[in-house]
C-alpha cells in the first residue's frame, strides 16, 4: 500500500513538473547551419575554456536598448588575457548570416582571467548595450543576440596566440 502512494506521488510529480515546464516560453534556437557559419567567424576555442552567462536570468527576455550584465569566468587551469579594445562581440542573426552588431559600451585596459578555483580573480563581469538602430528589424517579437567574449591564453605570463571564449544566447524583446 504505502509503495502504491509513493509510485501516485512520483507520478504525479513528473506529471506537475512536465507541465510547468510545457508553459514556459521556449527560447529561439540556432539552426545548425548557423551555429557553423558562426564558428567560421570566431576562430577561438569556445566554450572549453571560458563560460559567459547572465546575470540575472529573471529578466529573460532583456528589453531592447537595455544593459545586459553578464560574468565570464574561466574554466581552465591557465592565466587568460582578454584585449578589452576587442573582446566583446555582439552579433544577431538576418536571414540566413550573423551580423555584428555594435555595443554601446566601450572597454579599456588589459584584463587577466587567473585559473579556475583562483578566489575573486578567475571571473569578472561585462555589461553590454546591442546598438541595433541601423540593423533591419525582424518579424518576431524577440530577437537572439549572441555575446562573445574572446581571450588568448598566457603561458608564464606570455601571449601564445591560442584563442578561446566563449559565447552565450540571449533573447531581446523588440519595442
Amino acid at each position: 500500500m504505502k509503495s502504491q502512494h509513493k509510485i501516485s506521488v512520483i507520478v504525479s510529480w513528473c506529471l506537475i513538473t512536465m507541465a510547468l515546464f510545457s508553459c514556459s516560453k521556449p527560447q529561439n534556437s540556432i539552426s545548425t547551419e548557423l551555429d557553423t557559419s558562426f564558428r567560421s567567424l570566431v576562430d577561438a576555442d569556445m566554450n572549453n575554456f571560458v563560460r559567459i552567462y547572465p546575470v540575472d536570468n529573471g529578466k529573460i527576455p532583456f528589453k531592447y536598448d537595455s544593459d545586459i550584465s553578464l560574468i565570464f569566468e574561466n574554466l581552465s587551469d591557465r592565466k587568460l588575457f582578454f584585449d578589452t579594445d576587442s573582446f566583446v562581440k555582439l552579433y544577431v542573426v538576418r536571414g540566413n548570416q550573423w551580423l555584428e552588431v555594435r555595443n554601446k559600451w566601450t572597454y579599456s585596459g588589459d584584463l587577466l582571467l587567473f585559473p579556475m578555483e583562483t578566489p575573486l580573480l578567475d571571473n569578472n563581469s561585462v555589461k553590454v548595450r546591442p546598438v541595433l538602430d541601423n540593423i533591419p528589424a525582424i518579424q518576431d517579437t524577440e530577437d537572439v543576440l549572441r555575446v562573445v567574449v574572446i581571450g588568448e591564453i598566457l603561458r608564464d605570463d606570455i601571449r601564445t596566440g591560442e584563442l578561446v571564449g566563449a559565447y552565450v544566447d540571449v533573447l531581446i524583446e523588440q519595442e
